[in-house]
């Protein structure tokens, strides 16, 4: 086949390599999207260093899968997946975040994330008076004083 030049599957003859119907009336079919990468790959990878203390997984192919949902159920956000912490020493994978505790853990540190507590303005007014003076006339003598009378 010559170079950019494709064969038509109805009459035979060479076209151009981006011409999309033949002279013949035979429609090319058109060529398969191309896989995107991705998104966050790094942090991704990141998040699973993390999460395992800085030892290798197991199954990184694996892990990277589980990472995928686990991003994509919080709608990639980046900022509140950094700074996560890992529930206690997980051993080389990550599969702990897909069980229904891990996915409970992941949702109340998340709660706990996005939490803004209420700002509440108290008003203190120092120039009133609050409860009563205490009067003591008694005077203490300096042996009172040293023995604590």
């Amino acid at each position: 086949m010559p170079r950019g030049r494709k064969k038509c599957k109805s009459c035979g003859e060479f076209v151009g390599s981006r011409v999309p119907t033949c002279s013949c009336g035979y429609v090319f079919p058109k060529a398969k999207p191309k896989k995107r990468a991705k998104p966050f790959f790094k942090e991704r990878k990141e998040f699973i260093k993390r999460m395992l203390s800085g030892n290798k997984s197991e199954n990184l192919q694996l892990d990277m899968m589980v990472v995928t949902k686990i991003f994509e159920s919080f709608d990639n956000n980046v900022n509140f997946l950094n700074k996560v912490p890992p529930p206690f020493a997980l051993d080389k994978s990550i599969k702990f975040f897909l069980t229904e505790d891990g996915k409970k853990y992941l949702s109340k540190k998340k709660l706990e994330f996005d939490y803004i507590p209420k700002k509440v303005d108290k008003i203190v007014d120092y120039n009133e008076k609050m409860g009563k003076d205490v009067e003591t006339n008694k005077k203490k003598t300096l042996r009172q004083f040293l023995n604590n009378d």
